[in-house]
């Protein structure tokens, strides 16, 4: 499906893939400010996100990869920097794998590499937190305004089995320059930089200070400096 999208600014394309309960439009919204002068900033609603209304949420990540190729070439997109965080990097990576000619380069950040010690007690935490978000009527509420009913449906399957490490697991077959990121507060992430060092032969891990999950969200300035020197050595450089 053709994705809901904006573009902004002339230059290298640079597509943003949101986290999940996000949309284009509410997320990497400084990085995308800061950037929109020197580069042509794409953001795209993901498939039950924001705009994004599809028939079907089967085989999501890999739908909303296709759906990505889909857009870009409905838009004359040739290749373009591809940045995702959470659930835009798992869509970012499988689409990197799927369409590598379409990929001049990847920064992902909000993965773990390794299935962790502690990943049923990790999962147990964000059931709860995807059920107390379905419950919080003022939270409910929120989000049908800003996605329709599918964020519901995207919950639920969440809460099902969840496996991304066939995603996530390896990026030594990534054939495109790439970045990883995580932030030190979050010990899985962070310690999967080592991981990821070993198998990457293109590109670079960084480790953000003070940062979570998000860290283009935690510190949004700091992860700018990370994200535009990966572009200026392995992108291209429009500044």
């Amino acid at each position: 499906m053709l994705l809901h999208t904006t573009l902004n600014g002339t230059g290298s394309p640079l597509l943003f893939l949101h986290a999940g309960l996000e949309t284009g439009e509410t997320d990497f919204v400084y990085q995308r400010d800061m950037l929109q002068s020197n580069f042509q900033v794409v953001t795209m609603d993901l498939r039950g996100h924001g705009r994004s209304q599809p028939a079907s949420l089967h085989a999501y990540v890999v739908a909303c990869a296709d759906d990505v190729a889909e857009t870009l070439q409905a838009h004359h997109i040739r290749a373009a920097i591809v940045i995702g965080a959470s659930l835009g990097a798992l869509v970012a990576l499988c689409f990197a794998r799927r369409s590598p000619d379409l990929v001049t380069a990847l920064a992902v950040h909000g993965i773990i590499a390794e299935k962790p010690a502690n990943w049923s007690e990790l999962r147990s935490q964000e059931n709860a937190h995807y059920k107390a978000l379905l419950e919080n009527e003022a939270a409910a509420s929120h989000f049908d305004s800003l996605h329709g009913g599918g964020w519901r449906t995207i919950l639920r399957m969440a809460q099902d089995d969840y496996d991304p490490f066939a995603i996530t697991g390896n990026a030594a077959d990534l054939t495109m320059p790439v970045l990883i990121c995580a932030g030190d507060k979050n010990l899985n992430e962070a310690s999967s930089l080592n991981v990821y060092k070993k198998q990457l032969t293109n590109g670079r891990t960084v480790l953000v200070s003070n940062a979570g999950h998000l860290v283009h969200q935690d510190q949004p300035a700091a992860y700018l400096t990370e994200l535009f020197s990966f572009i200026h050595d392995y992108g291209g450089n429009d500044s």
